[in-house]
């Protein structure tokens, strides 16, 4: 995907280290580094510092969670987390996405200069879709909607909301966000459906809930303060915020 740095200034020795690599041909040093090697490539062709996001990180680490594969999953991770920590000063800066977190394993203990921007109100509407966003750029889907169901534009409005309007991260910026997959697929097929949840099973939950004795009737319908969803570790076994 990234061939065209070799049209830089390279050395015969880098250039035949990437060749072997984009073949997979290199050597188990050569894919350990491969990382770091490929941003230093980026930094020097482009003169810029590279921005690396990792999507959805903590996906591996559920599928394996209590399962013979999890130490070896969380080796890889370590090991790509400290590339990235040794090779900082050719990145700008990473961004790390995840609706888990795994602190008994110390996967982000290489990486102490974290910071986590999941409830700062600056950053509340980064992960969604806006009513501000939905009214701007969707009104020829809102409209199509709307007369497929008979509705009148706000009664579309108003069932999308009840419907998929369900997030807030952050009690100083209480914006309203909605689940993109959802009211994309809701505007595309002009019905309301339940289409985050049919994306695939939350195989971690099911595992985390066949190891935890508790009655999951007990949790429903009632309040909890905000302090009980903070701590939302995976490896902390608490069924409430997962």
């Amino acid at each position: 995907r990234h061939s065209y740095v070799l049209q830089g200034e390279m050395s015969q020795r880098n250039r035949e280290i990437f060749e072997r690599i984009s073949l997979g041909k290199g050597s188990d040093d050569e894919y350990a580094t491969a990382f770091a090697f490929l941003s230093e490539c980026l930094f020097k062709y482009h003169k810029k510092k590279t921005i690396i996001l990792i999507d959805e990180y903590d996906s591996p680490l559920q599928h394996s969670w209590r399962t013979p594969h999890h130490e070896a999953c969380t080796n890889i991770y370590r090991e790509v987390f400290a590339i990235l920590k040794a090779d900082d000063k050719y990145e700008k800066f990473v961004f790390i996405t995840g609706i888990t977190k795994f602190t008994q394993i110390s996967l982000f203990s290489v990486l102490n200069n974290l910071t986590n921007i999941s409830f700062l109100p600056e950053y509340a509407a980064i992960c969604g879709i806006t009513e501000e966003e939905i009214g701007e750029n969707f009104k020829p889907e809102l409209e199509r909607m709307a007369e497929v169901n008979e509705w009148t534009l706000q009664q579309t409005h108003d069932n999308l909301k009840d419907y998929y309007d369900g997030y807030h991260f952050s009690r100083r910026n209480m914006v309203d966000i909605y689940n993109p997959f959802s009211i994309l697929n809701s505007l595309s097929k002009k019905i309301l459906s339940d289409f985050w949840f049919r994306t695939g099973s939350p195989t971690y939950l099911v595992r985390l809930l066949a190891h935890f004795d508790e009655n999951l009737n007990e949790l429903t319908g009632k309040f909890y303060p905000t302090s009980s969803f903070i701590d939302y570790k995976a490896d902390t076994e608490a069924p409430l915020p997962m």
